[in-house]
């Protein structure tokens, strides 16, 4: 259960990182060589994140990991993550 809401918080910080720049899935993509696809199914959580692509989004959507981990611990155990 931990796993999969951290899964789903990132997924979700990533979309809203890829929209706060504009980016399409496709564009983002390209920007970063990883699958469109892929991509998606990370916003949507239905994927883990491996420590590569974590550091690519990082540096591509200039991510504050502190601050998404600090927003995960947050958040109440009970309380819904939506994507």
């Amino acid at each position: 259960m931990y796993t999969k809401r951290l899964q789903v918080h990132f997924g979700r910080q990533v979309r809203l990182a890829r929209k706060r720049d504009n980016l399409t899935l496709d564009e983002l993509a390209n920007i970063t060589g990883l699958d469109s696809k892929h991509i998606s199914r990370l916003e949507n959580g239905k994927k883990l994140m491996n420590l590569r692509t974590l550091a690519i989004l990082k540096r591509e959507l200039d991510l504050n990991i502190d601050q998404i981990m600090e927003e995960f611990f947050r958040l109440k155990e009970t309380e819904e993550i939506e994507v």
